[in-house]
């Protein structure tokens, strides 16, 4: 029932936004007998979690952590309120879509075609070693974002106004491996002047155990053009399925 929620889209216009008034004179009818009455104390728990939650967006840093289900909606949820002149630019790893992870064709990677059609960019940047050709699950993530991109394509229409593109650099174990500990393996959200960061912890066998998601100070268009040098040196993705991986291709870390 969640992804059915998600997937109908929680990105609503004005007239199906959530109505203050309606949330609390619903609160209050549920917990008004809470002393006699179950459900009003189960109301007034959730309440409180929400609130919670409520401080957390109000201070500008939430942390999504869970099992592997309960990230994966979140994210997902979260995702699903970019839409038209929203974007979301990202450096990841292989390591991030493995299927203990956000799968490697699984719910997320769907929502991220679903917000290109209401109109949201989505600009991925892989940071690759020539080692992860001998890897086939790696193979199977490339694979996976590179049959996403084709879809894409095949469907995108003259009205479309969200895109997809996505692309590699190519670079050293141990260079990637200190660009994941700087804090470079991240998402940026932008929307108008308001940017969020979506960073990604692991614990020590790899998997995903929750993710940072903090409004960052400085304006979206400095922001933007930030990653933006990084991503115009990458490679369209398909050619590191189809190219060879020579040393002259390794991409270095910005100041080395």
């Amino acid at each position: 029932m969640q992804d059915i929620r998600v997937f109908s889209r929680l990105h609503h216009d004005a007239t199906d936004s959530v109505s203050i008034r309606r949330l609390t004179d619903e609160l209050y009818d549920l917990t008004r007998d809470s002393s006699v009455d179950v459900f009003g104390s189960l109301a007034s728990f959730e309440a409180r979690e929400f609130m919670q939650v409520l401080r957390h967006l109000r201070r500008g840093s939430i942390t999504v952590a869970g099992d592997h289900d309960q990230i994966v909606w979140r994210l997902c949820a979260y995702l699903s309120t970019l839409g038209k002149g929203d974007s979301y630019c990202t450096v990841t790893v292989p390591a991030f879509w493995r299927p203990e992870n956000v799968g490697v064709r699984g719910r997320y990677l769907s929502m991220n075609l679903e917000v290109v059609r209401y109109g949201a960019t989505i600009r991925r940047l892989f940071l690759l070693t020539p080692h992860d050709r001998d890897i086939a699950e790696v193979r199977d993530v490339v694979k996976a974002h590179i049959e996403l991109q084709r879809q894409f394509d095949a469907i995108k229409t003259h009205d479309w106004t969200g895109s997809l593109e996505t692309r590699f650099l190519l670079m050293r174990e141990d260079d990637r491996r200190r660009e994941i500990a700087s804090g470079c393996h991240h998402g940026l959200w932008l929307r108008a002047g308001s940017a969020v960061s979506l960073i990604p912890q692991y614990d020590i066998d790899g998997r995903v155990i929750s993710v940072h998601v903090t409004r960052l100070k400085g304006e979206r268009q400095s922001l933007e053009e930030s990653f933006m040098k990084r991503f115009e040196l990458g490679k369209p993705l398909e050619a590191w399925a189809t190219g060879p991986a020579d040393d002259a291709q390794l991409s270095r870390r910005p100041g080395s």
